[in-house]
């Protein structure tokens, strides 16, 4: 159930986001004031019942490595998830609530979850340039297959 969560998407649009997710979908949640990222993520429900998946199988979700790709798709981001001080580069040292959770289908990463993210900040948007390079780029991504059918 929904009522507990920050998102509450009705039949069609969970639907939707299994649909899409399945697809090569990419998607960011926003987890506000430090919330746990699964209490609010709503994929895991849709892609049990409209995508036919099961959790721990087919579909999971992971914290993020330091060394993970998206850390390093355009620009290298050193340490992984940058802080919200505003310097232009990486983290001071381990932050055990600044990290970012990723959520997988099939070993396909299709969406990120953050609690401390910061758009304000240099390293913050190298970060977001990095997301968006790593969302189009990836192998299976909507990006890619539409990019295929045109060649």
């Amino acid at each position: 159930t929904w009522e507990h969560r920050s998102l509450m998407p009705n039949e069609a649009e969970m639907a939707n986001l299994a649909h899409y997710l399945i697809a090569g979908g990419f998607v960011m949640f926003e987890a506000p004031n430090r919330t746990a990222p699964e209490a609010i993520v709503p994929y895991g429900e849709a892609l049990e019942k409209y995508g036919g998946l099961v959790q721990g199988k087919d579909y999971w979700t992971e914290r993020l490595s330091e060394d993970h790709t998206i850390f390093h798709a355009f620009f290298d981001l050193q340490g992984g998830m940058p802080n919200n001080s505003h310097t232009s580069e990486g983290k001071s040292g381990l932050l055990p609530w600044n990290y970012m959770t990723g959520h997988f289908i099939k070993g396909r990463l299709v969406g990120l979850t953050t609690n401390a993210w910061s758009w304000d900040s240099p390293a913050g948007l190298r970060l977001a340039v990095n997301v968006v390079v790593f969302a189009v780029t990836q192998e299976g991504s909507i990006t890619q297959r539409l990019m295929q059918a045109v060649h």
